[in-house]
């Protein structure tokens, strides 16, 4: 009944549910399953009413607990879950600080050679639960699915990347809020992102950012990933082309994991759909600049704002971002490299 009443109303009851339910019930729930789970409490009543969800949600991955409404929980123990209704849908409310799109540095910076770790994979994931990125030299091409992160070497096999691993550049983001529909047919890469240009253009989200997520069959995947380079003011272009190997995946189920940026914040990331690939037996993945999928299902969620954490160190300075090539940006995110 909460959800059908102003926000300023519920306020002194939302208080007392606080106070009453969540510092002993929840607390006393959680305490039962694994202590990480319970970190930070948000209490989020910025949604319009009629966009209000009843949920109470906590995950062992992000070791937050977020209250959307002063309703009761259920408790999943099996899957280590507190939720009443955990948001699905285009129209369902997000949670405030999941919202985003979090990214480590700039491609910018990353194309013209600064590769050192800003943050670790266990700092990064807690920014997001789905998205890409590399990590410290170009040690591979990362993958974060499942609010998990994970590494495909120069030979394609891929391992689940340790949490102390640095990270020089990457885009995460939640999948809350996100739109489901299903493809089918021949799907090239430039079929595939014309349709999902469609598909955001058709709800005005060309000049937002999205984070997608697409569970296939493909007959071929056409990948790359490359071996770490440890320099300094070497172009991302020049190591690749010492250190990148290109490899085919055939007759594979999987996912397709990426990013859109629109064309106003190139430089920053990469203008369009840039995707990496997993496999569902996650053994291989990669860089993907080429495939043909016969099916599959895609989730979309569109975000409207940006945090970005820049390097801290001295040397980021010594780099005039604005130099980067354009044209070299666009052949090693969105090709072969």
């Amino acid at each position: 009944m909460f959800a059908q009443e102003p926000v300023r109303d519920i306020q002194n009851e939302l208080n007392k549910f606080v106070l009453d339910i969540v510092a002993h019930r929840i607390i006393a729930g959680l305490s039962k399953l694994k202590p990480q789970l319970l970190c930070s409490l948000t209490i989020n009543l910025r949604s319009p009413p009629q966009k209000q969800r009843d949920m109470v949600f906590a995950t062992k991955k992000t070791g937050s607990l977020f209250c959307d409404s002063p309703l009761a929980l259920a408790i999943n123990r099996q899957e280590e879950t507190v939720f009443l209704n955990r948001v699905k849908g285009e129209t369902g409310a997000m949670i405030e600080g999941r919202d985003k799109m979090f990214q480590v540095s700039t491609l910018q910076a990353l194309a013209l050679g600064y590769t050192r770790a800003v943050m670790t994979v266990d700092e990064l994931m807690r920014h997001g639960e789905a998205g890409l990125g590399t990590f410290e030299d170009v040690n591979g091409e990362m993958i974060a699915i499942d609010g998990k992160c994970y590494r495909a070497t120069e030979d394609g096999t891929v391992e689940e990347a340790g949490g102390d691993r640095g990270v020089p550049f990457s885009a995460v983001a939640f999948m809350d809020g996100y739109r489901e529909f299903a493809l089918s047919g021949d799907y090239d890469m430039a079929r595939l992102r014309n349709e999902l240009n469609i598909r955001i253009e058709e709800v005005f989200g060309l000049n937002s950012m999205h984070v997608v997520r697409i569970d296939g069959t493909f007959e071929k995947i056409h990948a790359r990933s490359e071996a770490p380079y440890r320099s300094q003011h070497v172009t991302l272009k020049s190591m690749l082309e010492e250190t990148q190997k290109s490899f085919v995946f055939d007759n594979i189920k999987g996912s397709l994991v990426g990013v859109y940026f629109p064309d106003f914040m190139d430089g920053i990331n990469a203008f369009g759909w840039h995707l990496h690939f997993i496999s569902d037996s996650r053994t291989v993945g990669g860089h993907v600049y080429e495939m043909k999928m016969t099916q599959g299902v895609v989730r979309l969620s569109r975000k409207n704002s940006l945090e970005i954490r820049l390097p801290g160190d001295a040397a980021f300075d010594t780099y005039s971002l604005k130099s980067a090539s354009d044209q070299e940006i666009r052949q090693v995110e969105q090709g072969r490299g």
